[in-house]
């Protein structure tokens, strides 16, 4: 996109945003790059696209809002409360304000998803949710 949308639209292709890794607190082997976020004027959701590469890691976390998630590429494992999820090319995941989650690539490729989140919280306090 060279340059700005009159009407605010942003469309352009994913590897024309800039990749970054993660920190190491939040994961190892993975890298992110937002698609779409308040800097563009979305008022509601960001859009992120992770690629976690073979034997990468999000470690466990939780915060007061909800992750839409698409499987674009590749396979991994999903911790969402006390539940693991085996999930690969296709599947769409949901999870829910302050439950505990992580991500294991347990393919030989990368792990590629899209994950949206609200700009804002989903819930009013923020308090994590191990069992569920």
């Amino acid at each position: 996109m060279d340059k700005p949308d009159p009407c605010g639209a942003k469309v352009m292709h994913y590897t024309e945003v800039d990749e970054e890794k993660v920190s190491e607190k939040m994961g190892t082997r993975t890298t992110i790059r937002w698609l779409i976020s308040e800097k563009d004027g979305a008022p509601t959701y960001a859009m992120r696209y992770f690629r976690i590469g073979p034997n990468g890691h999000i470690n466990a976390h939780n915060h007061p809002w909800e992750h839409e998630i698409f499987v674009v590429k590749g396979e991994g494992v999903v911790r969402i409360g006390e539940k693991h999820y085996t999930v690969g090319e296709g599947y769409f995941i949901y999870v829910p304000p302050n439950i505990v989650h992580e991500y294991w690539n347990t393919g030989l490729g990368p792990w590629e998803i899209i994950c949206t989140i609200p700009n804002k919280p989903s819930v009013q306090e923020d308090k994590p949710i191990e069992k569920c």
